[in-house]
């Protein structure tokens, strides 16, 4: 009974699956890039890092600059402090300046 029971159980399984499968459209997904896309730095956000040079708190930025803050904080150029100061990284800090040598 046992192993009957299991072998129904596969095969709804695999049935109730199969109409999925069908209705799944192809992901564009380059393989080894894990879906993300590259990030490309606008003159804002350059404008931004040249800003942040200095320690700025979060609360002191427009909330335009806040939201980009994120991004470039995702990006690995910026980062946070536990009291709110936002700060360049090392890398930030490094691609503005070779940004700023091409200018």
């Amino acid at each position: 009974m046992g192993c009957g029971m299991m072998s129904g159980y596969r095969e709804a399984g695999k049935t109730s699956e199969e109409p999925m499968e069908q209705t799944r459209e192809p992901q564009n997904v380059r393989p080894g890039r894990g879906g993300r896309t590259s990030f490309v730095l606008t003159d804002d956000d350059w404008t931004i890092l040249a800003l942040l040079t200095d320690p700025a708190h979060l609360n002191a930025l427009p909330m335009k600059v806040v939201q980009r803050c994120l991004h470039l904080y995702k990006a690995g150029y910026l980062y946070t402090d536990r009291q709110g100061w936002v700060v360049l990284s090392l890398h930030g800090r490094r691609e503005l300046a070779r940004w700023q040598r091409t200018r």
